[in-house]
């Protein structure tokens, strides 16, 4: 049986999966960002990466931008225990020469608490001041169809996307900012149902 050679193409980042994950159990920083964004995404238990065509594409796979529509307006909340909140706001744009343009905010926090206070022996020496800690992250993508730049209609199913994530934590003052970097990839077999995507994460 002969398989054609755009599904073999499609099928190549599957094979490099295994020496892509490499990243350790306690290694991680930003660990809010691995909580999946939207409602159509968490009804698929979060199986989106391949199907992400809205504006959660900004968090799902950058790619999927290139299939987005006219406008798309995304927004999820969250309320966790222990007063854990966690927001999302996506928009997405669908330019002129067909790809698509996304900005992001995702804010998770804790409710307002106040702080105590010891002595050098580690007392307790009272009421502190209020104190109140959060993490956020600012994010620009842009995906289109590989077809736009490489002249060629081998590529016309094949969309590549961009993102650019700004990342900060607050605890009472601003304690670090980060930038990371990812890139999405996604193939559309149209004769056979079937698309199939990648999102490399830093």
């Amino acid at each position: 049986m002969k398989i054609p050679l755009r599904i073999l193409t499609a099928l190549l980042p599957t094979f490099l999966l295994p020496g892509l994950v490499l990243g350790e159990a306690g290694y991680t920083s930003a660990n809010f960002l691995e909580i999946g964004m939207g409602a159509r995404a968490a009804a698929m238990a979060n199986s989106f990466t391949a199907v992400a065509d809205d504006s959660t594409a900004i968090y799902w796979n950058p790619a999927g931008l290139g299939l987005v529509g006219g406008t798309s307006l995304s927004a999820t909340h969250g309320q966790w225990l222990q007063g854990v909140t966690n927001d999302y706001i996506a928009l997405s744009q669908q330019m002129s020469n067909g790809g698509g343009l996304g900005l992001a905010y995702i804010n998770q926090s804790v409710q307002v608490a106040n702080s105590t206070l010891e002595d050098a022996q580690g007392n307790y020496t009272g009421m502190g001041a209020p104190v109140n800690a959060s993490d956020w992250a600012l994010s620009a993508a842009y995906g289109d169809r590989l077809s736009h730049f490489i002249d060629s209609g081998f590529f016309k199913d094949t969309l590549m996307g961009l993102k650019v994530n700004l990342v900060g934590q607050n605890a009472i003052t601003p304690v670090g900012n980060a930038i990371s970097f990812e890139a999405g990839f996604l193939q559309v077999l149209s004769r056979e149902h079937l698309t199939i995507g990648l999102d490399i994460q830093n």
